[in-house]
């Protein structure tokens, strides 16, 4: 199944969670280096919530956080990801601004499939923002395991990775 980047968050990750019924870890791990308190509200599988401004994803503030997709029996073929920051008053800043797509089928190989170095998309704490990127590597391949890994601090200078939500684009095989 191929999921086009031309409607926002009508991708691999909403397919998956509306063939679960709303329960997203029957058809996807979703991991993260940590979260936040352990709070609730900062968990990793909230990126799958598109519509849920109360939820959201973020780590503590250590240098080379990560959000991890295990596609358990699926891989993907990434053509594009989008991201949409957080307005929550706990974000302050804390938006993303350096980071690394890479793909694995074993969770310990990695190879890279895009990569960002200080994108503006989503600097400022005045508005929610929604930014779709473009995979552009011709030799992309298909992957099980997906990973946003966060390079440098974010625009409020901490390593807290911050977002409120994700969605890929490609083949679902």
């Amino acid at each position: 199944v191929e999921f086009p980047a031309t409607n926002t968050f009508k991708g691999i990750i909403n397919h998956l969670m509306q063939k679960s019924s709303g329960q997203i870890e029957k058809e996807i791990n979703i991991t993260a280096s940590s979260y936040h308190n352990n709070a609730d509200k900062c968990h990793p599988r909230n990126v799958a919530l598109f519509d849920d401004q109360e939820k959201f994803f973020c780590t503590e503030d250590r240098e080379g956080s990560w959000i991890c997709f295990d596609f358990k029996d699926h891989q993907v073929f990434m053509t594009g990801y989008t991201i949409k920051s957080s307005v929550n008053s706990y974000a302050n800043g804390h938006q993303p601004k350096s980071w690394v797509i890479e793909g694995s089928n074993d969770d310990k190989v990695w190879t890279t499939i895009d990569e960002e170095r200080g994108c503006d998309y989503f600097k400022g704490t005045d508005t929610q923002k929604i930014h779709t990127f473009m995979i552009n590597s011709k030799n992309n391949q298909k992957f099980r395991y997906i990973q946003m890994k966060q390079t440098d601090v974010n625009w409020d200078n901490y390593y807290h990775f911050f977002i409120d939500s994700f969605e890929i684009y490609g083949n679902l095989i």
